[in-house]
């Protein structure tokens, strides 16, 4: 069942991201910090924006998973 948040949201045609980003940047980032090693390129694309796409991929894989099993 979807919360009424999410169906406002899609009704304004906002981004649902699976965490807010002040969360990201208390919980997450630190992590992702202690394990760059600093070389290359700077990124075009936030960390936050890529982990909350890998999270949005994993989440719509399992739906699908779960979807077919129930068939």
């Amino acid at each position: 069942m979807i919360s009424t948040d999410v169906i406002r949201k899609m009704e304004r045609k906002e981004r649902l991201y699976p965490i807010n980003e002040e969360k990201f940047r208390k919980v997450v980032l630190p992590i992702i910090e202690a394990t760059y090693r600093g070389k290359g390129v700077p990124s075009a694309v936030s960390h936050y924006r890529v982990f909350c796409g890998m999270i949005r991929g994993l989440w719509a894989n399992i739906l699908l998973e779960l979807q077919e099993g129930r068939q």
